[in-house]
């Protein structure tokens, strides 16, 4: 044991903080001699005997000098040595770990602060019972950050922070205020089977910079919500909701922009939230996130089962995609409604030849989407697309410019959508493929009663 005499505090063996710890011993020796100067009315003093009524103020590092720490560092280690002090606080500050920090199996009644902390490598947070609270300001994680099987009755706070790989909270209690505030993340934010405690209890992933906070993916599986989650200006390539309820609590997206859900459950869980907090633009956003996850989850069905009501689905909600976005781009569904019908008129007022490649056309590539895959399917619409651009493209234009005055004229009359008087005109009566003509003109009709029934089925 080191017992110092406030008038003796040179006989310590470190008389000023080093630059690089190469063990647990040179930290205690520096937190002795660091705690003994602030100890102003006790002639003898040591970390085990100081009085549990005093507050002091452990320094690991100071602001002239980035402090390194070459060893594994266990904060129980640490602890204990403090176990008969009731109320302290321990200040990082400048300091890089060089390699993995620990804070494990133990009760956290004091506050910690990292200031200016670098991480090279991975620090954990496992089984921990912490009731006061815990601040990274300013640091740098360069692998993963992991809170795992704790309870959290204090705050938890992020500012400023770069978190390079995952951050990953998994089978652990909120009963307090968790803030991710102006953080930057590389890859993953992991939240897996979380309790909120109650309706006190905050979640807040926050970046009030004018940039979007850029995330890989955002999990947040299985987790029961009974208090509040604040996402706001976060984009987001993937997220998954999978298996998450409200339980009394909410959560309140603000510009949190999702680029694709994992599966339909996510996209409906937060369309739910929408519509709960009367956001019906989020909502139809959501909404139609949703139905390209139920796309994708027919198609699978389709290719096991081969059922014809599956595919007709399929069909409808990829006209509905193709025509206005799943509801979410109304300019392309105006022009989509003139668009095909101005298609298949055509054809029908053309030579049949030019509408027989077209379905030739159409046919290909519907089977390239249901049934090939990766280059092949890539090899195939590129041919597509040349023979499209170099024969289809030329072959209307040129039968447009044959056509005398009446095309134009007949073509308004045509996008009247019940307007079926044109057929008895003798311009669709010919000698020679009548029917193939005729079936060009209905197809013509369908295609924009099919572009009200596919919004419809998104509705």
């Amino acid at each position: 044991m080191l017992i110092y005499n406030k008038n003796k505090i040179n006989t310590s063996p470190l008389k000023k903080q080093p630059i690089i710890y190469k063990d647990e011993k040179e930290l205690i020796d520096w937190l002795n001699y660091d705690l003994s100067t602030q100890q102003s009315d006790k002639t003898i003093f040591s970390i085990e005997s100081f009085y549990e009524s005093n507050k002091i103020i452990a320094n690991i590092g100071n602001d002239k000098n980035i402090i390194k720490i070459d060893f594994e560092f266990n904060f129980q280690v640490i602890k204990n040595k403090f176990d008969k002090i009731e109320d302290y606080q321990l200040n990082f500050k400048n300091i890089i770990f060089n390699k993995k920090v620990f804070f494990e199996n133990i009760h956290l009644y004091n506050e910690v602060f990292f200031n200016n902390a670098e991480f090279k490598s991975e620090i954990s947070f496992s089984n921990i019972f912490s009731n006061k609270n815990l601040y990274f300001n300013n640091s740098i994680f360069h692998n993963e950050l992991n809170f795992i099987k704790s309870e959290f009755y204090g705050d938890v706070y992020f500012n400023e922070t770069i978190i390079k790989k995952n951050i990953n909270i998994k089978k652990s209690l909120i009963a307090s205020n968790m803030l991710l505030n102006n953080i930057k993340i590389n890859n993953n934010i992991i939240f897996e089977e979380i309790i909120f405690k109650d309706n006190n209890s905050y979640l807040s992933i926050k970046n009030e910079n004018s940039k979007k906070n850029q995330i890989n993916n955002f999990y947040f599986t299985n987790v029961l919500i009974d208090g509040i989650i604040d996402l706001q200006n976060i984009e987001v390539n993937e997220a998954n909701f999978k298996g998450s309820v409200i339980n009394g609590g909410l959560i309140n997206p603000v510009n949190f922009k999702v680029h694709k859900f994992a599966n339909r459950e996510s996209a409906l869980f937060l369309k739910q939230q929408a519509y709960a907090r009367n956001n019906a633009i989020d909502a139809l956003e959501y909404k139609a996130k949703e139905i390209d996850k139920h796309k994708e989850d027919l198609i699978k069905d389709w290719q096991k089962n081969k059922d014809f009501k599956t595919f007709g689905d399929i069909v409808s909600i990829g006209l509905s995609s193709l025509y206005s976005d799943n509801g979410q781009n109304w300019i392309r569904a105006f022009i989509c409604t003139i668009l095909f019908p101005t298609v298949f008129f055509t054809l029908s007022y053309t030579n049949f030849k030019v509408g027989l490649y077209f379905y030739m056309l159409l046919i290909t590539y519907a089977i390239n989407i249901l049934f090939f895959k990766d280059i092949l399917k890539y090899i195939i619409n590129s041919i597509l697309v040349y023979l499209i651009v170099c024969i289809l493209l030329p072959l209307l234009y040129i039968g447009i410019t044959s056509f005398d005055e009446s095309y134009i004229k007949e073509l308004f009359m045509f996008l009247i959508p019940t307007n079926f008087e044109q057929i008895k005109e003798s311009i669709y009566i010919y000698n020679d493929n009548t029917l193939f003509r005729g079936f060009n003109y209905f197809i013509g009709k369908i295609a924009f009663w099919l572009r009200l029934g596919a919004d419809c089925y998104c509705v």
